[in-house]
């Protein structure tokens, strides 16, 4: 018998439950190196997907976190659940 391996599907890779069972996903902080007060999260570790939706910015990894972490309002979490990015000024 030959091995057999099993595909995980790529949105799953980071994610795992918290004690009430909701999915929990690694999101990714951003920073724009040219505007200090302009931050993204993204659900790509690479960010590409920041450049590609604004362009004209530079961005930089600051931490990776937990979506439920996200001191934004739920408006933030649909948007980066749905889209893959969330952009913000602070």
């Amino acid at each position: 018998m030959g091995r057999r391996f099993i595909r995980i599907p790529p949105w799953s890779v980071g994610s795992c439950c918290n004690s009430e069972g909701a999915a929990l996903v690694l999101v990714y902080l951003f920073r724009d190196r040219d505007r200090a007060t302009k931050f993204a999260y993204s659900t790509d570790v690479t960010g590409r997907n920041l450049s590609l939706r604004m362009p004209g910015t530079n961005w930089a990894f600051v931490m990776a976190a937990l979506d439920e972490d996200i001191a934004e309002d739920e408006k933030a979490k649909c948007h980066l659940r749905l889209r893959g990015f969330y952009a913000f000024e602070k």
